[in-house]
């Protein structure tokens, strides 16, 4: 028997159980603090949440969790369909995700839960019968045919089959389709023709807000997953025409190393560093611990994004909260959704082009207090509390109709 744990503004019984489909929490990207916000902002509410990912344990999930967002995660149950040998094969991660939302169908079908909600985005070839929620980051077809890693042999063998399921997908007009940026649903709108609901994933202000604009250091920060479509070796050619110009300069790149192909690019970024002469200056830093990321962010003046049509960019908003001048690639979310196409802060296309903004930030004093105070005006827009009541609105109103 169902219990229910709460009233809606109708007099609604809520429903209990709601299933979180994620591929695996312990990427430690955005998408996976999404992801932890939506669990708690539903565990908040009174609602069971059920986690359905790869992940091997629920002790690695809340360690991960722990160290990456300093944030404890709850769950009622976690249920891993690719658990085994499947789920340490990394180089299989794409086929991975299917059977994870094939598993959350059934759950919806057989009545196991009541409310599915997709926080890994992946739109796959078929739909869920019964209320159904996907939060879509970006469309994986196109992310695919779009990322360098999927240009070469044998990654273009080995994607080619997923592209082909995901272009099949055609939604059945009883998702509710919810994405990050107005950049991101143009996309949706383009590939599948329906209307996504822009919700601005959730950033952590509190923790990163720090207005001190004084004793900053000449620092250069990026931060991100380390895989080619971050583009990091532009920043450090960008930073390299500089970098002797100002004695104390550091680039520092963080993120996380968990990617498949992530040890090889960062040894090829250090390479680019060492023949551009400033390997001394670029300092590589992976899985940082939550506290660190923070301190390191406090201290550095200037915050880069060089992603190509990133779909958000909540790295981005984290460095404003934290009074970070920001520079972004003139495309994507980054640009049109968080800087308003400058209004907020600066944006490029070529090295040379980001190069003269980090010249100029570094060497003008007041126009960095300019852009740093433009960052921390702009960054509360973005909060994880407006997340929250958004989410749990969607939710709501979804469990409503027709019950």
């Amino acid at each position: 028997m169902k219990k229910p744990l709460g009233i809606l503004s109708e007099g609604v019984l809520r429903m209990t159980k709601v299933g979180i489909v994620h591929h695996k929490l312990l990427a430690r990207g955005g998408g996976e603090f999404l992801s932890v916000v939506t669990i708690n902002a539903l565990k908040d509410a009174g609602f069971d949440v059920w986690l359905i990912s790869n992940d091997p344990s629920l002790d690695n999930i809340r360690k991960s969790i722990k160290d990456s967002y300093a944030r404890d995660l709850v769950v009622d149950k976690h249920i891993k369909p690719c658990y085994g040998l499947l789920s340490k094969v990394n180089k299989f991660s794409l086929y991975q995700r299917i059977f994870v939302t094939l598993t959350a169908r059934k759950l919806l079908e057989k009545g196991l839960v009541d409310l599915i909600i997709n926080t890994h985005g992946d739109m796959v070839p078929f739909s869920m019968k019964g209320k159904y929620i996907l939060y879509c980051h970006y469309p994986t077809s196109i992310a695919i045919m779009e990322s360098p890693r999927y240009k070469k042999f044998p990654l273009n063998i080995y994607a080619k089959p997923y592209v082909f399921l995901l272009k099949k997908w055609r939604p059945e007009g009883t998702e509710l389709i919810l994405t990050n940026s107005n950049f991101t649903r143009r996309k949706i709108k383009e590939v599948w023709g329906v209307d996504a609901i822009v919700v601005y994933p959730p950033v952590d202000i509190g923790s990163f807000f720090n207005d001190k604009q004084n004793n900053r250091r000449p620092y250069v920060i990026s931060v991100g997953r380390f895989v080619r479509e971050k583009r990091f070796e532009v920043i450090i050619r960008a930073f390299a025409k500089v970098a002797n110009e100002f004695k104390e300069a550091k680039l520092y790149l963080v993120g996380s190393s968990q990617a498949t192909g992530s040890l090889y690019y960062i040894r090829e970024l250090r390479n680019i560093a060492e023949k551009l002469g400033v390997g001394d200056k670029v300092i590589i830093k992976t899985d940082v611990p939550f506290d660190e990321l923070i301190n390191l962010l406090g201290k550095s003046k200037i915050y880069v994004h060089a992603m190509i049509n990133e779909h958000f960019g909540i790295s981005v908003v984290q460095a404003m909260a934290s009074g970070l001048a920001t520079i972004v690639h003139k495309s994507g979310g980054p640009y049109e959704d968080i800087i308003e196409r400058g209004k907020w802060g600066m944006a490029f296309e070529t090295v040379a082009q980001l190069s003269e903004h980090i010249y100029s930030l570094l060497e003008n004093e007041s126009l960095w207090r300019h852009y740093s105070s433009l960052s921390l005006k702009r960054a509360p827009t973005f909060s994880e509390e407006e997340y929250k009541v958004k989410i749990i609105q969607h939710v709501d109103k979804l469990l409503m109709d027709n019950a």
